[in-house]
């Protein structure tokens, strides 16, 4: 039991400020999808602990947070709560029957988890506004590739044509990017600190996949 608390509070920072540092690649993806959300209605599909929700909320209109997994739901309430943002538990293969839809749906690492991504996505394509967002993220780098433990909570690999592929069955315009990290001397700094040396703002976004 010890070691499944340890576990638990790995994955569940408590505060936004240790997320970007410790889970600096995640939470980057929620920095990028910050420049989108500025007074919009913002859905975070499969929003885990909560903190990129939290962080999403301090620009977005409203935030709502689903996620599969009760107990990261309440842990999300209990420790990143905003006037606008509120959290649900909800399966994706379950159609998303709230009133208004959404101006940016926000969804990373969660297709490669799911039974079934093709109705994962349908879900959440139709419950996007006229002329709104989807910032999607999916791995498939190098560990993907080797599999081994890496890959065993996995059910897919996607390749780039893959997503590409599934993208386009739901959306007009998709363009693809690769969330690479950016060696510069803060990041060196900070591994002289002993510091983790992967922080959320050392990443960037280059176009192709």
């Amino acid at each position: 039991m010890g070691d499944e608390n340890a576990i638990q509070s790995e994955v569940r920072p408590h505060d936004v400020a240790t997320a970007a540092s410790r889970y600096g690649r995640h939470f980057a993806r929620y920095l990028y999808a910050a420049g989108y959300a500025k007074d919009r209605r913002v859905l975070d599909a499969a929003c885990g602990a909560g903190y990129g929700s939290a962080y999403l909320a301090t620009v977005a209109a409203s935030v709502l947070g689903l996620d599969i997994d009760e107990a990261m739901v309440e842990f999300a309430k209990a420790n990143y709560g905003a006037n606008n943002l509120t959290y649900a538990r909800h399966d994706l293969h379950d159609p998303i029957d709230f009133v208004e839809p959404f101006d940016l749906v926000a969804s990373f690492e969660t297709l490669e988890h799911v039974a079934n991504p093709q109705l994962c996505l349908k879900n959440l394509a139709g419950h996007l506004a006229d002329n709104g967002t989807a910032i999607i993220s999916v791995p498939n780098g190098t560990k993907e590739l080797l599999g081994g433990d890496y890959k065993a909570y996995h059910q897919v690999h996607f390749s780039a044509e893959d997503f590409r592929q599934l993208l386009y069955e739901r959306f007009e315009q998709v363009g693809l990017f690769s969330q690479i990290y950016r060696k510069d001397l803060r990041h060196y700094l900070r591994k002289l600190c002993g510091r983790n040396g992967h922080h959320a703002c050392g990443y960037r976004f280059e176009p192709s996949f």
